[in-house]
Parts: C-alpha cells; structure tokens; sequence
C-alpha cells in the first residue's frame, strides 16, 4: 500500500472520483503484483499442509479420520519404502500447484484465449 502513488488519488479527488472508485481504479491495480505473489504463497501453504500433530503423529490414524492430505500421503508412502509412488505423488503435488497457481494468477484466461484462436491462422 505504500508504493500507491499519493498525487494518483488527489488527482482522482480533484477530479470528483469517490473512495471505492479510487480503490477499484488505483489501489487494485496498483498492487496487483502483490496480490498475486501473496495468493502464490497462500497455495503453496495450503498445499505443503501436514496435519501429523493433529493425529498423534500417525498418519494412518489420518486416513482414518478424513484427514488425509496429498504432502501426508507422500509420507506414509515413503516411509513404507514405496520411493516410485512416492515420487510420482510428488510431482503430482507439483503439477496440482502450478496448475492452481496459474488459473489463479489469469494463465486459465491465457490458455482460453490462445486455444480459441488456434484455428484462425491464416482466416482472410
């Protein structure tokens, strides 16, 4: 918020713009790298969720419970020596983050647009 320009909202003032459309106009696009960087950070947390502690430090209690989560798998996989599955799982892991990090940060919107006008090469 402090690298929002100050002259952009007196201007906007001077002008006769209200307070939410200076937020919608300026603030927002202002600090949309931010944003973005910041919902990044929020799914990759989200994803890297290991609830052990929870479940007494098992994780089958885990499963058990509705608890389970992909990073918990990856685990109990591991741990049971199973190094292939547990690798494949990790980069599944790997493929569901950049995909939601993608649609969240407007690549959906990108693939949309460069899926829709594939056929339309040499269109006179």
């Amino acid at each position: 918020m402090l690298g929002v320009d100050k002259n952009l909202y007196k201007s906007a003032s001077i002008d006769g713009c209200g307070e939410v459309k200076q937020f919608f106009t300026i603030t927002l696009p202002s600090i949309r790298g931010t944003i973005n960087f910041l919902i990044t950070l929020g799914i990759i947390g989200g994803l890297k969720v290991f609830p052990l502690a929870l479940f007494n430090n098992k994780p089958e209690n885990a499963f058990a419970y509705g608890g389970g989560t992909l990073m918990l798998y990856v685990y109990l996989v591991t741990k049971n020596g199973n190094f292939a599955l547990a690798g494949a799982s990790a980069i599944s892991l790997f493929i569901i983050g950049v995909s939601y990090s993608s649609v969240i940060r407007g690549g959906f919107f990108m693939v949309q647009l460069t899926l829709n006008n594939l056929g339309e090469r040499n269109v006179w």
